[in-house]
Formats: C-alpha cells, structure tokens, sequence
C-alpha cells in the first residue's frame, strides 16, 4: 500500500478520461479510507502507558518518569493498519 494525493488521482484521471471532475469525485469518494491520521494518533493515545507503569524507566533511570511510552510492536501495528481496524 502507498499513500497518494487526491489532486494528482483526479488530474491523471482527467487527462485519460472523458468523466467530468464531477464524476471522479465521487468514485473517489466512494473508495474507503486506506489511512487516516486522525484515528492513528488516537489509537496511539488510547495504547500508551505511563513510564511508572512498566517500573524504573530504561530511558532516564528512574522509578517515575514524566515520559509516556508504547510498545513498540503495539505502535507498529496501529501505523500499519492506518488506523482502519477491521
């Protein structure tokens, strides 16, 4: 999967199709969403922890820490999926 921008899919579209701008609009907008920025931030907020959390933080040494963390693997998987949960 890769991440296009709309205006470069409707001025393609425009050159090799006789639709109006109209037309490409809405098959556009009836594609689903393949990534949405909004909802992965989101579920990056909903998965992290506090570093107190996970005991003496590995970053600064200390038992409390003013960081928040998030597994990694967990991360991974929220930015992979686009914040599409299916």
């Amino acid at each position: 999967m890769r991440l296009c921008d709309i205006v470069d899919i409707k001025s393609a579209f425009m050159k090799k199709t006789d639709l109006s701008e109209e037309e490409i609009q809405t098959i556009i907008d009836d594609i689903p969403t393949a990534f949405d920025g909004d909802k992965v931030v989101e579920q990056l907020e909903e998965k992290d922890s506090d570093c107190e959390d996970f005991g003496t933080c590995n970053y600064c040494q200390r038992y409390w820490c003013p960081r928040t963390l998030i597994d990694r693997d967990d991360a991974i998987d929220i930015v992979k999926a686009g914040g599409i949960l299916n």
